[in-house]
């Protein structure tokens, strides 16, 4: 590197290839740039990202020349006995190099020259600005951040790849600093340092491997506010910089024995703080927008049928809804301000009354707890002629639940009462934007949300299930005599359920649902449909 020193920036290094009438036109254009604040971020952005593949390709083949020194052999068989002849005698050939030796033979491996011809090639074509050369904004953000992009591609694919990606450019980095330090013998010792304190902090700490994870998904099923996500991301990166910056150090000691552990740990922090929170900012922008910023325009055909088709479909049979729901359901009825006309109470709900200003009437799906003042009781009934009941009297979009991939909308009230109104429509964003503003006019002041639809009947079936657990105990302890007929002779016989013979009654049902109304009839002595 040719070292060149400019007025008022110091030392300068330039690439030996470059001629002075290069260097001269790069300084004009750049440091007299009116632009070269940004245009440097930009070099610095794409420098980091080929470097750090370059330094990743250049690491695996180091990892390679290591294992090839430790007996290590993979032949068309697979690994190769640790005696056998070809293993010696490599071993033998590879134990009287010096390291100076061993680091000209790397330099002659493939993919470490493919490696290192990707970095080097980078650095050139991508010169910062010398005016902003090691400047924390316009130099180092924009240069760890497209080291980054590796590393978030990879985590998008599996955490797994992306930890051996950022460990191996690590290792190199590590072994690269040795090499430079005049201490070649060094090199492994800082590799393997360097490489396992990248890889496992990434693993445990770091945003970009495990994005999905760690981001994305919380955000998706509304898990995490997009404040949480805000806070995460920064506190993890940040973390994960900090700590890879003192184990590194600590291993550096090997071949700078004065080199502080502490040693930039908090430019390491902050930058890491920085590009965290860019990280969470863009994991908000794709999985977690507010409703109102969904465009009203439905997704491409093609695209709804790439969506996994791993989303439950829906049921014909609604789960029951816990107490405190229906009665902020009975609430959202009774207000004036609120759309939703109709409380739908569904087999197997719990018991309460009906509140004043509501009437009910029974339909096919249940009973029917409707406001007289929004909707007659014809409309009502005419509602739920049907195989379901019509969604938009009770706060939805849509008349029917949709077949398909699906996403689930929900909204709680003010209050914080969980899913007064929830429907299951298609992925795509008109279908979702049309049930968001349909339930805000049910659930005035209600927070909306997109969630996974399992987590939904999760939360649906945990109270079910609680409730079933009451009767089944019921019946186990004092049981339950019921009078059962035989459809065929019309002979009528009485059997008493408890112990084992309770628990008969549920297996015999399909599911929570069925195994709950089963044992509600034995306690009624109506006797379960056997």
């Amino acid at each position: 590197m040719k070292l060149v020193e400019v007025p008022g920036l110091g030392d300068v290094e330039f690439p030996d290839e470059m001629s002075d009438e290069q260097i001269g036109e790069v300084l004009r254009s750049q440091v007299d740039s009116g632009s070269g604040r940004l245009a440097s971020a930009g070099n610095a952005f794409m420098r980091g990202g080929g470097e750090a593949v370059g330094m990743a390709m250049s690491g695996l083949a180091r990892v390679g020349q290591m294992l090839a020194r430790s007996g290590v052999m993979v032949g068309p068989g697979g690994a190769v006995p640790f005696t056998a002849p070809a293993v010696v005698e490599q071993r033998l050939a590879t134990a009287t190099q010096t390291p100076a030796e061993r680091e000209q033979e790397l330099a002659q491996d493939p993919m470490y020259q493919a490696g290192q011809e990707l970095a080097t090639g980078a650095r050139e074509a991508y010169q910062p600005n010398p005016r902003y050369a090691g400047e924390f904004w316009a130099d180092t953000i924009p240069g760890s951040a497209g080291q980054m992009v590796p590393t978030v591609a990879a985590g998008l694919v599996s955490p797994v790849l992306a930890v051996g990606q950022y460990g191996l450019t690590s290792g190199q980095q590590g072994a690269e600093e040795a090499v430079a330090a005049g201490r070649p013998d060094q090199a492994d010792v800082a590799a393997l340092g360097y490489g396992l304190a990248g890889g496992l902090s990434e693993g445990l700490l770091g945003v970009p491997a495990n994005v999905v994870k760690r981001l994305y998904k919380p955000a998706m099923k509304g898990i995490d506010s997009a404040a949480m996500t805000l806070v995460k991301a920064p506190l993890y990166e940040g973390a994960q910089e900090g700590v890879e910056q003192v184990l590194q150090n600590a291993t550096a000691k090997s071949f700078d024995p004065e080199r502080e552990l502490t040693a930039g740990v908090p430019e390491a922090v902050a930058a890491g703080m920085v590009l965290g929170l860019g990280i969470g900012g863009g994991v908000r922008l794709v999985a977690g927008r507010p409703i109102e910023d969904l465009p009203d325009t439905a997704a491409p055909e093609a695209e709804l049928n790439e969506l996994p088709p791993e989303q439950p479909e829906v049921t014909e049979r609604p789960i029951p809804e816990p107490p405190e729901t229906l009665r902020a359901q009975f609430a959202a009825t009774l207000d004036p301000q609120s759309t939703k006309a109709v409380t739908l109470l569904v087999p197997g709900a719990p018991d309460l009354a009906t509140p004043d200003g509501l009437e009910a009437v029974e339909v096919p799906q249940g009973v029917a707890v409707f406001n007289p003042a929004k909707v007659d009781e014809d409309t009502v009934r005419q509602a739920g002629a049907g195989g379901q009941f019509d969604g938009r009297l009770l706060g939805m979009s849509q008349p029917e639940k949709p077949t398909g991939p699906v996403v689930a909308v929900t909204t709680k009230a003010a209050d914080g009462t969980p899913e007064v109104v929830g429907e299951l429509v298609n992925p795509k964003p008109a279908d979702i934007a049309r049930a968001a503003e349909a339930q805000q006019q049910a659930v005035p002041g209600g927070t909306t949300e997109i969630r996974d639809p399992k987590e939904v009947l999760a939360e649906r079936v945990k109270p079910a299930a609680q409730a079933w657990d009451e009767i089944y105990q019921a019946a186990r302890t004092k049981g339950v005599t019921v009078e059962l007929t035989d459809a065929a002779t019309g002979e009528t016989t009485v059997e008493t359920f408890s112990g084992s013979k309770a628990s008969r009654v549920v297996k015999r049902q399909k599911g929570i649902r069925d195994g709950l109304e089963a044992l509600r009839l034995c306690l009624e002595g109506k006797g379960p449909p056997l």
